[in-house]
């Protein structure tokens, strides 16, 4: 009796074995065995979905031989010192494209063969690589922009800035920076002003007097933009330099200023200067006439001009 119930109890069914089947080929990892110098001795279902190919194809079939060329020293590697742990490797299907795969492995019973558990994750991979991608574009700009640009905690605290900004506060390496506080380098009349826009958490606009490492003094358009990084509130700031600017705005008034005090002073020039010619008139008269032809001249001169 307890032998039938044994023999009943490691005899599979049909119907479980078509169920481990239909399970093999749904399932999103991929499960292989191969010798120790990578030939298929095992092969999922799956396969068929995954890559094109039936197991019967890849029975026998080295994996190396479907590896992607730039990471076949390394799975070669993976296999030969049967590294624990998961491998990344690119698989190439039967229409030619390639896979992401990340495996995993195990020794057989025998441990003459290698049991691996693969997933596709090539939609992740290519994900971070596209975010990697946007990370050095981003930062190239940053490196490369005209303007200061970093980025600040909620108490002012520098966490990182761009070349530019070294240079403008005066700094030798960004070790210098980061870690201080825009305090440290702002005008102390203008405190007010930088606390109330950091703490208002809103994208503000205004300008302030910098104050370098070398206690020269810059003007500044500071742009605070809020946002959130590695889960902290944080500012992005950028920093434009207006020095040269604001003394070339302030001698454009003093021209102005200069300009307008010329135009009175010209003005005046020519209200004295119009009775002193009719006085130069009647002086160089009387000394060419007699004196009773200059009085008749002047008598007709006065009688003849309008009212």
């Amino acid at each position: 009796m307890i032998k039938e119930e044994c023999q009943q109890a490691y005899t599979p069914d049909i119907k479980d074995l078509h169920d481990i089947s239909l399970a093999l080929i749904n399932a999103k990892d991929f499960f292989s065995s191969h010798t120790l110098d990578g030939r298929f001795t095992y092969a999922a279902p799956s396969s068929n979905t995954l890559f094109g190919y039936t197991p019967a194809e890849l029975y026998d079939q080295s994996i190396f031989s479907f590896c992607h060329p730039l990471d076949q020293e390394k799975l070669e590697h993976y296999f030969s010192s049967f590294q624990s742990g998961e491998i990344l490797f690119r698989f190439r299907r039967k229409e030619g494209d390639y896979l992401w795969l990340e495996s995993s492995c195990t020794k057989g019973p025998s441990h003459t063969e290698i049991m691996l558990i693969s997933r596709d994750v090539t939609r992740r991979v290519n994900r971070e690589e596209k975010l990697k991608e946007h990370q050095k574009r981003d930062r190239l700009f940053l490196e490369h922009s005209k303007d200061t640009m970093g980025i600040i905690t909620k108490n002012g605290v520098w966490t990182y800035i761009n070349e530019q900004g070294k240079k403008l506060m005066g700094a030798t390496s960004f070790d210098e920076i980061v870690g201080t506080s825009l305090y440290d380098y702002t005008d102390p009349k203008d405190y007010k002003l930088l606390q109330e826009s950091l703490d208002s958490r809103d994208s503000s606009d205004l300008e302030i007097s910098l104050i370098r490492k070398d206690n020269d003094s810059k003007r500044a358009e500071v742009q605070l933009i809020p946002t959130v990084f590695k889960n902290r509130d944080v500012s992005l700031v950028i920093i434009k330099d207006i020095t040269e600017q604001r003394k070339t705005e302030d001698q454009l008034q003093v021209a102005e200023k200069l300009s307008v005090i010329g135009q009175m002073a010209a003005g005046i020039a020519h209200e004295i200067r119009n009775p002193l010619t009719a006085i130069k008139g009647f002086t160089q008269l009387l000394s060419e006439h007699p004196a009773e032809e200059a009085e008749d001249y002047a008598k007709s001169s006065w009688t003849s001009s309008p009212a």
